[in-house]
């Protein structure tokens, strides 16, 4: 068991990393936008995804697009596009 330290604790870190992320994702959506790009594949970031980060973006406005494979269910692709 933790203590409720501890949990504060790693509350702040998660909450850390999600901002740090989400600062790293706009900037990435902001060079790919100058450059006339209206889409990143995840793959092309080095971003530790999670379903926060999803969540916020479809809030914002934004689409996630997961390809999956029919036969073996392995997601072929996750994009974030934008207009």
């Amino acid at each position: 068991m933790i203590t409720a330290e501890e949990a504060r604790e790693l509350a702040n870190n998660s909450i850390n990393t999600h901002t740090r992320n989400m600062s790293r994702l706009s900037s990435l959506i902001e060079a790919y936008s100058k450059q006339g790009h209206y889409s990143i594949d995840i793959k092309d970031t080095d971003i530790n995804w999670s379903l926060a980060i999803e969540q916020e973006l479809i809030a914002s406005g934004f689409k996630f697009v997961r390809e999956v494979d029919s036969l073996t269910k392995h997601i072929i692709s996750e994009v974030i596009q934008w207009e």
